[in-house]
């Protein structure tokens, strides 16, 4: 697992202090809850002293309840984050495996330790009862604020793997979905023809402006070919020798000289 982040250390501090707090009220719960001892039966009925096990227990149920808060706030919905392929895949399922399995677990834990200690807390906010049958009375059974307290600090430690669980999860994705090479676009190939659009248009020009090569239909089809015939007269061009213009060779002389 990689190193945690600033933001990520806030976010375990805060929730492994709440986690604490929870429980260390539950623990304080457990000891001054009403027991049997400390209740008066006067005339067939209960007196139920007054017991600070009330307040402990609602208040460490609602601090455990913040705590799950941010946890699944700041975990995320982790069905949500894809497996990414390549190299990256292996460590983002197992972590993504670790992350469901603790979520799961953690809101298993969670919801038992508020059932426990919102109960403990319930059952000692009694006054005044009639006994039950046999003569005793209802109290708080023992270990219930105990219970709910290890449950609370059990589900901020399942928590607290979720989120990192997750947010490893998450950072792998998004380095598979940045890394350089691979094509997130669709391939061009298999596309229709008219995807790629019609080919360039070749320019062409007219047989106008080489009067010298005359017109295709005009050339005759057999015999041998026409001679050619420059479009300028050679004498028009400088000798690169001398660079005075060229001379045309005078015509050959038919017949016998005198």
């Amino acid at each position: 697992m990689e190193k945690l982040t600033k933001s990520q250390k806030w976010i375990c501090g805060i929730v492994l202090t709440l986690g604490v707090i929870s429980a260390v009220l539950g623990f304080v719960a457990e000891s001054k809850r009403i027991k049997s001892t400390d209740i008066h039966i006067v005339d067939g009925e209960c007196k139920y002293p007054a017991s600070s096990a009330l307040i402990l227990g609602v208040v460490a149920a609602l601090v455990l309840l913040l705590a799950q808060i941010i946890i699944s706030v700041v975990g995320g919905c982790i069905c949500c984050t894809p497996s990414p392929p390549g190299p990256h895949h292996a460590s983002s399922a197992s972590n993504r495996s670790i992350a469901v399995i603790c979520l799961v677990a953690c809101w298993i834990t969670f919801l038992n330790a508020f059932a426990l200690l919102m109960a403990g807390a319930s059952l000692n906010n009694q006054r005044q009862e009639y006994m039950w049958f046999g003569g005793q009375c209802n109290v708080v059974k023992p270990l219930v604020f105990a219970g709910g307290a290890l449950l609370a600090l059990a589900t901020v430690v399942l928590g607290l793997i979720f989120y990192l669980a997750s947010s490893a999860a998450k950072a792998a994705a998004n380095a598979a979905r940045l890394q350089p090479g691979i094509a997130l676009g669709q391939p061009a190939y298999g596309l229709p023809y008219t995807a790629y659009g019609p080919p360039p248009i070749s320019q062409s020009y007219p047989y106008s402006h080489f009067p010298q090569y005359g017109h295709p239909a005009s050339m005759p089809t057999s015999g041998p070919p026409p001679p050619f015939t420059p479009a300028f007269p050679t004498s028009s061009y400088p000798d690169v020798v001398t660079g005075y213009p060229k001379q045309d060779p005078p015509p050959p002389t038919q017949g016998n000289s005198v």
